[in-house]
């Protein structure tokens, strides 16, 4: 008897050109495989939900209890720049390290 494997198929949220064109405004002259841009896709999708869970989590009020507890703009920008910082430290981080 056969199992069958269910593999999950992951949520694109960004186009193959977009993935693309981030690559190239990172470093134009960097040649990259098509199947590191789907693969880029992928994991900057997965980034996406992450950042939409954070920002989520940062709210105070529960979800359909009244005043305050939609997601607004200021919402979104504060919790960016924590996203923001918090990715930042962990790169600046990483490079230390191999420098060392």
């Amino acid at each position: 008897m056969s199992e069958e494997i269910e593999q999950e198929i992951p949520e694109v949220r960004i186009a193959f050109s977009q993935a693309r064109k981030s690559f190239r405004k990172a470093n134009p002259k960097r040649q990259v495989e098509p199947d590191a841009v789907s693969r880029f896709q992928t994991n900057a999708s997965k980034l996406v939900d992450l950042f939409a869970k954070f920002t989520d989590m940062t709210m105070i009020k529960p979800p359909n209890s009244g005043k305050d507890c939609r997601i607004k703009v200021l919402h979104v920008d504060v919790s960016y720049l924590m996203f923001e910082n918090h990715l930042l430290k962990v790169m600046q981080d990483t490079i230390k390290e191999e420098k060392e």
